[in-house]
């Protein structure tokens, strides 16, 4: 009887080190290839690495829900913004607000610094249309893919057409003022600016400045 318990005993005991060395195994194995343990350090002397995050700033812009999935977007989502929110809730959201008054300026040459000195950054900017309808627009800049982003919301436009009342996602390769015809602008585009390309699709015109 003593000899089957022993037995049964070393098998159990067998078996228990199997499975921790199995396990021992496994995490020597994530260590190795720089992965997060999934039962223990076992003693060594181990950090492991941190989560990357959904919303790491290197990745690629391809869509709107992209756009508003980035540390310095996920918060401001502009599909989640009311139809009749105006110029007046905008300023209290501290976007940089154009129109017969200027509010928040310093959102501006904020975000120009930024993309001067390479840093991330994002601004919205709200005007109105000569009719009095709000635009929105929102602008992210990235310094690991070293490309700027535009979400363009007509919702509100009630002068325009039914299906130019859109949210669309654009890329740019640079930002900056530009004098056209005596007047100057703030611009996204793509290429070349000159007066040759100003008028075409390559350059997208934010505001007149002055």
């Amino acid at each position: 009887m003593k000899k089957k318990v022993l037995i049964i005993l070393l098998i159990v005991f067998s078996l228990i080190a199997l499975i921790i060395g199995t396990m021992y195994l496994i995490d020597m194995k994530r260590m190795k290839d720089n992965k997060s343990v999934l039962f223990s350090t076992w003693g060594y002397s181990y950090a492991p690495p941190e989560n990357v995050s959904e919303t790491q700033e290197n990745k690629e812009i391809e869509n709107i829900d992209d756009f508003y999935n980035t540390d310095l977007t996920k918060e401001k989502d502009i599909r989640n913004l009311g139809e009749l929110y105006n110029s007046f809730d905008a300023q209290k959201d501290n976007c940089f607000v154009i129109g017969a008054m200027v509010h928040n300026d310093y959102l501006y040459s904020e975000f120009m610094n930024n993309f001067k000195n390479d840093k991330s950054s994002f601004v919205r900017v709200a005007q109105n249309t000569v009719e009095g309808d709000l635009i929105l627009y929102d602008i992210l800049y990235l310094e690991d893919t070293d490309k700027l982003y535009l979400v363009t919301d007509n919702t509100r436009d009630k002068f325009a057409a039914t299906d130019d009342r859109t949210i669309e996602l654009s890329q740019f390769e640079n930002i900056t003022e530009y004098k056209y015809n005596d007047r100057l602008y703030w611009v996204l585009y793509n290429g070349e600016l000159n007066d040759e390309s100003f008028a075409t699709e390559n350059v997208f015109v934010i505001t007149v400045i002055n």
